[in-house]
Protein backbone atom coordinates (compact mmCIF):
# COMPACT_ATOMS: atom_id res chain seq x y z
CA UNK A 1 0.00 0.00 0.00
CA UNK A 2 1.16 3.53 -0.80
CA UNK A 3 0.15 7.09 0.08
CA UNK A 4 -1.79 7.32 -3.20
CA UNK A 5 -4.11 4.59 -1.90
CA UNK A 6 -4.87 6.69 1.18
CA UNK A 7 -5.47 9.81 -0.91
CA UNK A 8 -8.13 7.96 -2.90
CA UNK A 9 -10.07 7.57 0.33
CA UNK A 10 -10.55 11.37 0.48
CA UNK A 11 -13.00 11.24 -2.40
CA UNK A 12 -16.67 11.51 -1.58
CA UNK A 13 -17.48 8.43 -3.59
CA UNK A 14 -19.51 5.39 -2.49
CA UNK A 15 -17.21 2.93 -0.79
CA UNK A 16 -14.53 5.43 0.26
CA UNK A 17 -13.61 6.05 3.90
CA UNK A 18 -14.50 9.74 3.53
CA UNK A 19 -17.97 8.92 2.21
CA UNK A 20 -18.61 6.32 4.91
CA UNK A 21 -17.51 8.72 7.67
CA UNK A 22 -19.77 11.49 6.36
CA UNK A 23 -22.79 9.18 6.18
CA UNK A 24 -22.07 7.83 9.66
CA UNK A 25 -21.92 11.39 11.03
CA UNK A 26 -25.25 12.19 9.35
CA UNK A 27 -26.82 9.00 10.66
CA UNK A 28 -25.68 9.80 14.20
CA UNK A 29 -28.07 12.79 14.19
CA UNK A 30 -25.52 14.74 16.19
CA UNK A 31 -25.72 18.54 15.94
CA UNK A 32 -23.08 20.66 14.27
CA UNK A 33 -21.93 18.81 11.18
CA UNK A 34 -19.76 21.88 10.72
CA UNK A 35 -17.76 22.96 13.79
CA UNK A 36 -19.79 20.88 16.27
CA UNK A 37 -19.94 17.38 17.77
CA UNK A 38 -20.96 15.75 14.48
CA UNK A 39 -17.91 17.29 12.81
CA UNK A 40 -15.65 16.00 15.60
CA UNK A 41 -17.22 12.54 15.34
CA UNK A 42 -16.61 12.47 11.57
CA UNK A 43 -12.92 13.30 12.07
CA UNK A 44 -12.52 10.63 14.74
CA UNK A 45 -13.95 7.86 12.58
CA UNK A 46 -12.32 9.12 9.36
CA UNK A 47 -8.80 9.16 10.82
CA UNK A 48 -9.57 6.02 12.82
CA UNK A 49 -10.66 3.99 9.82
CA UNK A 50 -7.73 5.19 7.69
CA UNK A 51 -5.42 3.99 10.45
CA UNK A 52 -7.20 0.68 10.88
CA UNK A 53 -7.05 0.03 7.13
CA UNK A 54 -3.66 1.46 6.12
CA UNK A 55 -1.58 1.54 9.30
CA UNK A 56 -0.40 4.44 11.40
CA UNK A 57 2.45 5.62 9.18
CA UNK A 58 0.43 6.12 6.00
CA UNK A 59 -2.65 7.35 7.86
CA UNK A 60 -0.75 10.08 9.72
CA UNK A 61 0.97 11.19 6.52
CA UNK A 62 -2.28 11.18 4.55
CA UNK A 63 -4.34 12.97 7.19
CA UNK A 64 -1.76 15.71 7.63
CA UNK A 65 -1.30 16.23 3.90
CA UNK A 66 -5.07 16.50 3.54
CA UNK A 67 -5.39 19.10 6.30
CA UNK A 68 -2.43 21.07 4.93
CA UNK A 69 -4.13 21.27 1.55
CA UNK A 70 -7.40 22.49 3.04
CA UNK A 71 -6.34 25.06 5.62
CA UNK A 72 -3.78 27.83 5.28
CA UNK A 73 -1.77 29.19 8.19
CA UNK A 74 -2.98 32.54 9.48
CA UNK A 75 -6.43 32.27 7.91
CA UNK A 76 -9.73 32.60 9.77
CA UNK A 77 -9.94 28.81 9.68
CA UNK A 78 -6.82 28.38 11.79
CA UNK A 79 -8.79 27.53 14.95
CA UNK A 80 -10.80 24.90 13.09
CA UNK A 81 -7.55 23.55 11.68
CA UNK A 82 -6.18 23.03 15.20
CA UNK A 83 -9.42 21.38 16.29
CA UNK A 84 -9.40 19.02 13.32
CA UNK A 85 -5.76 18.07 13.93
CA UNK A 86 -6.50 17.29 17.58
CA UNK A 87 -9.48 15.11 16.69
CA UNK A 88 -7.56 13.39 13.89
CA UNK A 89 -4.82 12.39 16.36
CA UNK A 90 -7.43 10.84 18.65
CA UNK A 91 -8.87 9.03 15.64
CA UNK A 92 -5.47 7.55 14.83
CA UNK A 93 -5.26 6.13 18.36
CA UNK A 94 -8.72 4.62 17.93
CA UNK A 95 -7.72 3.05 14.61
CA UNK A 96 -4.67 1.39 16.16
CA UNK A 97 -6.93 -0.48 18.58
CA UNK A 98 -10.13 -1.11 16.60
CA UNK A 99 -10.43 -4.35 14.67
CA UNK A 100 -13.50 -3.38 12.59
CA UNK A 101 -15.32 -0.30 11.27
CA UNK A 102 -18.07 -0.87 13.84
CA UNK A 103 -15.49 -0.80 16.62
CA UNK A 104 -14.06 2.44 15.24
CA UNK A 105 -17.51 4.03 15.49
CA UNK A 106 -18.23 2.66 18.96
CA UNK A 107 -14.91 3.92 20.33
CA UNK A 108 -15.51 7.33 18.75
CA UNK A 109 -19.01 7.52 20.23
CA UNK A 110 -17.64 6.76 23.66
CA UNK A 111 -15.17 9.65 23.39
CA UNK A 112 -17.79 12.07 22.06
CA UNK A 113 -20.17 11.16 24.90
CA UNK A 114 -17.51 11.82 27.54
CA UNK A 115 -16.42 15.15 26.09
CA UNK A 116 -17.74 18.63 26.78
CA UNK A 117 -15.85 19.88 23.73
CA UNK A 118 -13.91 22.51 25.66
CA UNK A 119 -10.48 20.96 25.28
CA UNK A 120 -9.79 20.54 28.99
CA UNK A 121 -8.79 16.91 28.47
CA UNK A 122 -6.15 16.00 25.89
CA UNK A 123 -7.63 12.54 25.29
CA UNK A 124 -11.13 13.78 24.43
CA UNK A 125 -12.41 15.42 21.21
CA UNK A 126 -13.03 19.15 20.98
CA UNK A 127 -15.32 21.41 18.96
CA UNK A 128 -16.28 25.08 18.75
CA UNK A 129 -18.85 26.78 20.97
CA UNK A 130 -22.46 26.10 19.96
CA UNK A 131 -22.97 29.55 18.40
CA UNK A 132 -20.54 28.51 15.66
CA UNK A 133 -22.27 25.21 14.83
CA UNK A 134 -24.08 24.79 11.53
CA UNK A 135 -25.61 22.05 9.38
CA UNK A 136 -27.77 20.37 11.99
CA UNK A 137 -29.94 17.37 11.02
CA UNK A 138 -33.08 18.32 9.05
CA UNK A 139 -36.71 17.46 9.58
CA UNK A 140 -39.19 16.14 6.99
CA UNK A 141 -39.60 19.70 5.69
CA UNK A 142 -35.86 20.02 5.07
CA UNK A 143 -35.52 22.49 7.92
CA UNK A 144 -32.60 22.31 10.33
CA UNK A 145 -33.64 20.96 13.72
CA UNK A 146 -32.60 23.17 16.68
CA UNK A 147 -30.01 21.54 18.90
CA UNK A 148 -32.39 21.73 21.87
CA UNK A 149 -34.77 19.37 20.05
CA UNK A 150 -32.12 16.76 19.29
CA UNK A 151 -31.04 13.91 21.54
CA UNK A 152 -27.95 15.75 22.62
CA UNK A 153 -26.17 15.61 25.00
CA UNK A 154 -28.45 12.77 26.14
CA UNK A 155 -26.37 9.53 25.89
CA UNK A 156 -29.19 7.91 23.90
CA UNK A 157 -27.88 9.63 20.76
CA UNK A 158 -25.42 6.74 20.52
CA UNK A 159 -28.24 4.45 19.39
CA UNK A 160 -29.52 6.84 16.74
CA UNK A 161 -27.66 5.22 13.85
CA UNK A 162 -29.17 1.83 14.66
CA UNK A 163 -32.56 2.87 13.29
CA UNK A 164 -33.82 0.65 10.46
CA UNK A 165 -34.51 3.63 8.18
CA UNK A 166 -31.04 5.20 8.13
CA UNK A 167 -29.07 5.53 4.92
CA UNK A 168 -26.73 2.64 4.21
CA UNK A 169 -23.09 3.71 4.43
CA UNK A 170 -22.26 1.66 1.34
CA UNK A 171 -18.97 0.63 2.87
CA UNK A 172 -17.66 -2.88 2.19
CA UNK A 173 -14.25 -2.90 3.86
CA UNK A 174 -15.19 -2.63 7.50
CA UNK A 175 -14.39 -6.23 8.42
CA UNK A 176 -11.43 -7.47 10.39
CA UNK A 177 -9.96 -8.97 7.21
CA UNK A 178 -9.26 -5.41 6.01
CA UNK A 179 -7.35 -4.47 9.14
CA UNK A 180 -3.75 -3.45 8.51
CA UNK A 181 -1.30 -6.18 9.50
CA UNK A 182 1.06 -3.65 11.09
CA UNK A 183 -1.26 -3.29 14.06
CA UNK A 184 -0.03 -6.66 15.23
CA UNK A 185 3.35 -5.00 15.82
CA UNK A 186 3.19 -2.80 18.95
CA UNK A 187 6.54 -1.24 18.07
CA UNK A 188 5.28 0.44 14.89
CA UNK A 189 6.17 4.11 15.08
CA UNK A 190 4.54 6.92 13.12
CA UNK A 191 6.59 8.85 10.60
CA UNK A 192 6.27 12.60 10.76
CA UNK A 193 5.13 14.32 7.58
CA UNK A 194 8.42 16.18 7.42
CA UNK A 195 10.41 12.94 7.74
CA UNK A 196 8.46 11.31 4.94
CA UNK A 197 8.63 14.30 2.61
CA UNK A 198 12.36 14.76 3.26
CA UNK A 199 12.99 11.08 2.58
CA UNK A 200 11.09 11.29 -0.71
CA UNK A 201 12.97 14.48 -1.61
CA UNK A 202 16.34 12.82 -1.02
CA UNK A 203 15.37 9.82 -3.15
CA UNK A 204 14.17 12.02 -6.02
CA UNK A 205 17.25 14.23 -5.77
CA UNK A 206 19.52 11.21 -5.95
CA UNK A 207 17.66 9.91 -9.00
CA UNK A 208 18.02 13.29 -10.70
CA UNK A 209 21.76 13.44 -9.97
CA UNK A 210 22.31 9.95 -11.40
CA UNK A 211 20.27 10.84 -14.50
CA UNK A 212 22.26 14.06 -15.01
CA UNK A 213 25.56 12.20 -14.63
CA UNK A 214 24.49 9.55 -17.13
CA UNK A 215 23.46 12.24 -19.59
CA UNK A 216 26.79 14.03 -19.18
CA UNK A 217 28.74 10.82 -19.72
CA UNK A 218 26.80 9.97 -22.87
CA UNK A 219 27.60 13.41 -24.36
CA UNK A 220 31.37 13.26 -23.65
CA UNK A 221 33.44 12.45 -26.81
CA UNK A 222 35.44 9.28 -26.35
CA UNK A 223 38.78 8.49 -28.02
CA UNK A 224 38.47 5.71 -30.61
CA UNK A 225 39.50 2.33 -29.36
CA UNK A 226 42.55 1.01 -31.27
CA UNK A 227 44.35 -2.22 -30.92
CA UNK A 228 48.06 -1.90 -30.26
CA UNK A 229 50.11 -3.71 -32.91
CA UNK A 230 53.38 -3.94 -31.04
CA UNK A 231 55.11 -3.22 -27.82
CA UNK A 232 57.41 -0.32 -27.10
CA UNK A 233 58.25 2.39 -24.67
CA UNK A 234 55.40 4.44 -23.20
CA UNK A 235 56.10 7.88 -21.74
CA UNK A 236 53.69 9.19 -19.10
CA UNK A 237 53.64 12.86 -18.12
CA UNK A 238 52.49 14.01 -14.69
CA UNK A 239 52.39 17.37 -12.90
CA UNK A 240 52.58 18.37 -9.27
CA UNK A 241 49.55 20.61 -9.83
CA UNK A 242 48.20 22.83 -12.57
CA UNK A 243 51.13 24.79 -14.01
CA UNK A 244 53.59 22.93 -11.76
CA UNK A 245 56.76 20.96 -12.42
CA UNK A 246 56.49 18.34 -15.13
CA UNK A 247 57.67 14.80 -14.41
CA UNK A 248 58.13 12.11 -17.06
CA UNK A 249 58.08 8.41 -16.34
CA UNK A 250 58.48 5.61 -18.87
CA UNK A 251 57.81 1.90 -18.94
CA UNK A 252 57.98 -0.82 -21.59
CA UNK A 253 54.72 -2.17 -22.97
CA UNK A 254 54.60 -5.76 -24.15
CA UNK A 255 52.96 -6.56 -27.47
CA UNK A 256 49.39 -7.89 -27.19
CA UNK A 257 48.85 -11.63 -27.06
CA UNK A 258 46.98 -12.93 -30.10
Amino acid sequence: MEIKDVIKEYRREPGSVSDAALKAAINSQLPGRANGPADAYRHLIWAGELTRRYGENLAVLGVNLHETSVYKKGSKEEEQHKIDNHNNKLGVEIGKKAKTWEEVKEMAKEKISRSSGNGKSDDLPIWMDSEHWSSNPRDENKQEIPTTELRWPDPSWRDEDKRPDIEDEGYSKGGIEHRHSGHKNPDEKPLSVREELEKNYRVEKQKAEVANQNAANSNTPRAPSTKASSGGTVHVKAYDREGGTEHVRSHTRKPPVE
